[in-house]
């Protein structure tokens, strides 16, 4: 699955870099800083637990290496949803590495792309009876897809969609992949 991810990236970053002309906004200002979040479903065996749709925030530094591409890391928090109590729950920080093909349009950018993450995690709840506190961190591939509009003098917000996959993460009464599809909105300014 992660082998499938990674050759779309190649293949969405090789398409939007050999179209279109860069923006001006990109030429000028090199580098960014975004904050995204939005909301997460976990897919796999997750689904066992519980689990409802939660919450997917990050914050990201990125730099475009030219008009058509550009890399950023990242790092944020997920969260299965609300607190409850004594309820299933999974959280845990990202540390990603993406990489973006760009399709810029008059005050607007078209992305997509993909990249590599670490996800610590961490499972708490009633699994078959039983009580588990674990955590586990685990590696993944993702890919996004999305479009970024200019609001005003350096600002843009965002509309992303993103699949990740990874490995099984341990979580001592069962394992599971932290595989999930998340929806996110983003405010960013460029510099």
């Amino acid at each position: 699955m992660i082998r499938k991810i990674v050759y779309s990236a190649v293949v969405a970053f090789t398409v939007l870099t050999l179209c279109g002309s860069g923006g001006a906004a990109a030429q000028e200002r090199k580098n960014y800083v975004a904050i995204k979040a939005g909301f997460v479903t976990f897919t796999d065996r997750l689904d066992i637990a519980n689990l409802e749709t939660g919450f997917d925030g990050e914050f990201v530094y990125g730099r475009y290496l030219s008009p058509n591409l550009s890399i950023e890391a990242g790092s944020g928090y997920f969260h299965d949803g609300v607190n409850k109590g004594y309820g299933n729950e999974v959280k845990g920080i990202p540390f990603t590495l993406t990489v973006k093909g760009i399709y810029p349009l008059r005050g607007w950018e078209l992305f997509g792309g993909g990249g590599v993450g670490l996800y610590s995690a961490k499972f708490h709840g009633l699994v078959n009876g039983t009580v588990t506190d674990a955590w586990d961190t685990v590696f993944g591939g993702h890919v996004v897809a999305g479009a970024n509009i200019d609001l005003f003098y350096r600002f843009f917000a965002g509309l992303e969609g993103k699949y990740l996959a990874t490995e099984r993460a341990d979580f001592r009464l069962f394992t599971s992949r932290l595989s999930s599809y998340s929806l996110r909105a983003s405010l960013g300014f460029r510099f």
